[in-house]
Parts: structure tokens; sequence; C-alpha cells
């Protein structure tokens, strides 16, 4: 079985360790997440239409986590990556209606959710406020790129 950093490597996803602004979010990853792998969860990404890997982590985790149910939330339209375990939505996390309706459209009950969306401390703060209460009990809210403030989107 490959390891997530293998995976999202694969997958040209800036969250392992070779591709463009590599992150190596991976490895610790890996640490929480190998646990539950191979459970039935509810996982929702913010931000999975960067142009340079447009879906790169959707396909990662829909390889991880092989019976997961897996959202991709985004201000641009990444229905194309759809399929048998990924459903995407178009919003804005920034809009608490957007999420209002993503959350009525899902039915919430997240195991994990990871905020790798605008990057906007703003934006990361509406999410969480309205996100958290659909994260199951011992569930977990991730934000990526803390160290990312554009002035832009």
């Amino acid at each position: 079985m490959r390891t997530l950093t293998e995976i999202m490597n694969t997958h040209r996803s800036d969250k392992g360790t070779v591709m463009g602004e590599a992150h190596s979010y991976t490895p610790v990853y890996e640490r929480w997440f190998e646990p539950m792998r191979n459970e039935t969860l509810r996982v929702l990404e913010i931000g999975v239409c960067d142009a340079r890997m447009p879906g790169a982590s959707l396909q990662g985790w829909y390889e991880y986590f092989p019976k997961a149910t897996i959202f991709g939330y985004d201000i641009v339209d990444a229905h194309r990556f759809d399929n048998d375990r990924i459903t995407t939505f178009i919003g804005d996390q920034s809009d608490r209606a957007d999420l209002a309706r993503f959350v009525e459209f899902s039915g919430g009950q997240f195991d994990i959710v990871i905020d790798d969306g605008s990057h906007k401390a703003v934006h990361q703060q509406v999410s969480l406020a309205f996100l958290f209460p659909h994260i199951k009990p011992g569930g977990q809210y991730i934000i990526e790129d803390l160290h990312v403030a554009p002035d832009t989107l």
C-alpha cells in the first residue's frame, strides 16, 4: 500500500514533497490519517482547483482513503473531477450563504476538513466558524498555508 506522500507526489499535489512549492504536509498527515485510512469517512477539502495542479489533492484523497466520500469546495467549477466518491461544489468560503447551501447539499458530518482555499485569514475564520459544528466528534479541521497572506485572490 502506497504512502500518502507517494500518492500525492504521483498526483502532483503541493501537499507532497516534490511538486513546485511542495509543502511536505503528507508525512504529518500520514501520522494523523493512517489509523483511519480504511474507515468510511467524509472528507472535505476547500480549495481544490489551483491552476498549477487542479484536482490533484482530490485524486490523492480518493486513492488514499478507499472508503471515503470526498467533497471538494471551490469558487471555480471542479465538476470534471466528480466520480463515484468525489463530489464538488462551487462556492465562496467567505460566504456564509454558500457554506449553508453546501452543508445542506452534502449533509455535513465531516470526519476531516482541510482548508486550502483562499489563504486569507478572514475567509479561513468564516469557514472555520461555520463548518466546525458540522464536524463529527473527534474529527479534524486543518488550515493549510498559514504563512501565506495574499492581498488579492
